[in-house]
């Protein structure tokens, strides 16, 4: 069995020229339309290898196995 799993955001990155610059970030999911910011890209790459991201959010088959083809 394999679990059909991903996950598809929309990224949006721009740089803030405040204080010497940086860059901030905004990821949608695509399915949800929920959206979160992030002050860093270092704060987007830990919240992308967190286990709970954003719901924790299944992909297409709503997580339910299916065999493997």
């Amino acid at each position: 069995m394999v679990r059909d799993m991903y996950r598809a955001y929309l990224l949006r990155l721009w740089w803030e020229d405040d204080e010497g610059g940086y860059w901030r970030a905004r990821l949608e999911n695509v399915h949800t339309g929920e959206a979160k910011g992030f002050p860093s890209l270092d704060k987007l790459v830990e919240f992308l290898q967190s286990p709970g991201e954003m719901g924790n959010h299944l992909g297409k088959e709503g997580g339910k196995e299916k065999e493997a083809v």
